[in-house]
This record gives structure tokens, C-alpha cells and sequence, in this order.
């Protein structure tokens, strides 16, 4: 692995929220909890994936707005999206370290593979929504307490 000591989180925020309906207040908590949870610094870079025209608007209003937003429409667009950076971006030469957003046992594929090629791999998810497949894929887990940003697990 040849990262610089940033990290690249990679975030399902439908999944995160446990709602393809985002809103700016639901993804403004949520990022509050997870960088209370989760080690980010302004060097990180930060990959948002979405599936609905409404949800990319609520990221562009949102405190993510600084992010690289992925739209994809269409059931698991998001997840789609996200794994087409895990599969092909080089991560692993890019950044010292990968978190994964996302509880969703369809990424355990693309996480294995990118900690194959040497990455760290982080997953960071709510406890009821993590697949048991992802946790065995990845490094390492951090089961996001939303409960502490007024978040509703869903």
C-alpha cells in the first residue's frame, strides 16, 4: 500500500440513514455522529453515493457538500456506484486507510478484493443494519451509535 496517510470514506448515505429519502438535517446528523465515531481530517477525501435526483440535492445543501457526490438511479444505484470506485480506482495506492459506509453485505466482494491488494479496510455501519459477511471482510468494524446525533435507527 502506498497511501499518504489519508483516508477515503466511501458512503452509502441511504444505507447510513436506513431511508432512500434523505434529508439535509438527517445527513447533517449523521455526519456529525460519524465523525464523532470515525477518524476524518480535512486531507480525507470523502465519496458519497445516491440513487435519487432528491437525495443528490440534500447532499449539495448538506455539510457534505465538499464531498464527491455519485448518483446512480435505480435500486442499488448507490451501491453500484460505490463499488465501481472500489473495484477501479486504486485505492489501496492512494490512501493509508478505506472506510466503507455501509452495512450492506453487497460490498463484501469488492471490500475483499480491495484488502487483497494490500488496503486497509474499515467498516463503519449501524450495528442492525451490518451484514455479517461485510464484517468478516473487512479489517475492521465501527458500529456507528446514531443515537447520539438524535438519529433514528431504522
Amino acid at each position: 500500500m502506498f497511501g499518504d496517510g489519508r483516508s477515503v470514506h466511501l458512503l452509502d448515505i441511504e444505507n447510513m440513514l436506513g431511508t432512500g429519502e434523505i434529508e439535509v438535517t438527517a445527513i447533517n446528523a449523521f455526519l456529525a455522529a460519524y465523525k464523532g465515531q470515525v477518524p476524518m481530517t480535512n486531507h480525507d477525501l470523502v465519496i458519497v453515493g445516491v440513487s435519487s435526483t432528491e437525495g443528490l440535492l440534500a447532499i449539495a445543501l448538506s455539510d457534505l457538500r465538499n464531498c464527491r457526490s455519485l448518483y446512480k438511479p435505480g435500486k442499488d444505484g448507490a451501491d453500484l456506484a460505490l463499488q465501481e470506485v472500489l473495484d477501479t480506482e486504486g485505492l489501496e495506492y492512494r490512501f493509508s486507510k478505506v472506510h466503507v459506509g455501509s452495512g450492506d453485505g453487497g460490498f463484501a466482494t469488492s471490500i475483499s478484493a480491495l484488502a487483497g491488494r494490500g488496503a486497509e479496510v474499515v467498516v463503519v455501519a449501524r450495528s442492525e443494519s451490518l451484514a455479517k459477511r461485510l464484517r468478516l471482510a473487512a479489517h475492521r468494524t465501527i458500529e456507528l451509535r446514531t443515537e447520539i446525533a438524535g438519529l433514528d435507527a431504522a
